[in-house]
């Protein structure tokens, strides 16, 4: 089921060439038991100039949702919540739980790593700080 799943996704995301990689996280990867599916899209940097991200997102999660049927892949319907993860457009706390989901594809291998760097980078410093500021508050 979810094999079929991911391949509709996957059929639909790499019709719209402005996507360069995509990822499925949350508990869809890891119980049968899930509620939503998250799907996770890289623009392509002009593309993303163009659009309203929040519009975007919308209609690529209807369409999906529509694509994607209860009764023909499985039996009940499940809401897809599409969040454009391009460096401007989301926070580093997901873009590292994104960097840690599965990948779906990627027609744009250079732009993935230097997302995953980007990523990682910032998280961990971030993390750093953070975890240096807790420090002082608890030590007084």
């Amino acid at each position: 089921m979810k094999n079929a799943i991911l391949e509709k996704i996957k059929t639909c995301l790499m019709e719209r060439e402005e996507i360069l990689f995509a990822y499925i996280l949350g508990t869809f990867l890891n119980t049968d038991d899930f509620k939503d599916i998250d799907v996770a899209v890289y623009l392509d940097e002009e593309k993303i100039k163009t659009i309203d991200v929040f519009d975007y997102e919308m209609d690529l999660s209807l369409e999906l949702e529509d694509r994607v049927k209860p009764g023909e892949t499985f039996e009940r319907y499940v809401p897809i919540d599409i969040k454009v993860v391009n460096l401007d457009c989301a926070q580093v706390s997901f873009r590292y739980s994104v960097s840690k989901g599965s990948l779906l594809f990627s027609r744009d291998e250079i732009a993935r790593e230097e997302f995953l760097c980007r990523t990682w980078q910032e998280y961990f410093d971030f993390q750093y700080m953070s975890n240096t500021y807790l420090k002082e508050v608890l030590n007084g």
